[in-house]
């Protein structure tokens, strides 16, 4: 499961102060900055600067995390590219915009305006795994009447990397389907007839990939399966206290969770 992980961060900004030679203010933010045609540029704490970026100060492993956001104060949309250096390159380490996973290189149009800014988030997976305790990226701009900008970033801290041969606990990482934070709920939602026929539904989150899900009634396996969504349990002899039981299992047959109602 992933969680959105937000980390102190300063605003470093790329702006136009004047045209002709360009002028880098050192303020320790990036390893090196160029641009084209000209721009002079500065880091500042403007929200005006031709091309804004939040980044942050620090990301979490094993954690969805925001790792910057760009806004454009050009004219025009401009293509934003940035691409993951060092031990952040590995597959580890994944560039997320919008949703989508793109890996560690990823371009995307950025419309003017603070209204139309642009989030780019990491996911740093690594199951423990992960010996990093940085992030480093390349980023390139383009407008569209020829501007551009380059800039290298690194000293972005992880917390939490892992030590390369297992997780902190020194134990085995869960594999595949064993989900051990998976939950059902199960309910009966209504009588009908004569109260012999009663509906139940009941959903699973998540639903464990690679395992398989049981339905027992009153400890009897129930052969042949039921769709992951709903389904009925009818007492057509018009019996009470039978338990409905839904359990999901991993690849091995071992119950990861389950819960169980009784018939009123």
């Amino acid at each position: 499961m992933y969680y959105l992980v937000m980390k102190r961060r300063a605003f470093l900004g790329l702006g136009a102060t004047s045209v002709g030679v360009g002028a880098l203010y050192s303020t320790g933010a990036f390893s090196s900055v160029s641009a084209g045609r000209g721009i002079s540029m500065s880091a500042s704490d403007d929200p005006a600067a031709l091309v804004g970026l939040d980044i942050a100060d620090e990301v979490e492993s094993n954690s969805l995390n925001e790792l910057l956001t760009v806004t454009n104060n050009f004219n025009n949309t401009f293509d934003f590219t940035i691409e993951l250096t060092g031990d952040a390159s590995k597959e580890d380490f994944n560039l997320v915009i919008n949703g989508e996973e793109e890996g560690n290189f990823a371009t995307v149009a950025v419309d003017p305006g603070s209204e139309e800014s642009q989030q780019i988030n990491i996911d740093i997976d690594g199951g423990g795994h992960n010996e990093a305790d940085e992030i480093s990226f390349d980023v390139d701009v383009s407008g569209q009447n020829g501007e551009s900008v380059s800039l290298s970033r690194d000293g972005i801290g992880v917390t939490n990397p892992g030590p390369g041969g297992g997780n902190d606990d020194d134990e085995d990482p869960p594999e595949e389907g064993d989900e051990e934070d998976a939950e059902i709920t199960l309910s009966f939602d209504n009588r009908s007839g004569n109260s012999d026929n009663r509906d139940y539904s009941w959903t699973t989150d998540p639903i464990i990939e690679g395992g398989s899900v049981e339905f027992r009634v009153n400890d009897d396996l129930i052969e042949d399966g039921l769709p992951q969504n709903e389904d009925d349990y009818r007492d057509s002899n018009g019996r009470s206290g039978d338990t409905v039981t839904v359990v999901l299992v991993n690849d091995d047959g071992d119950e990861v969770t389950s819960d169980s109602v009784t018939l009123p």
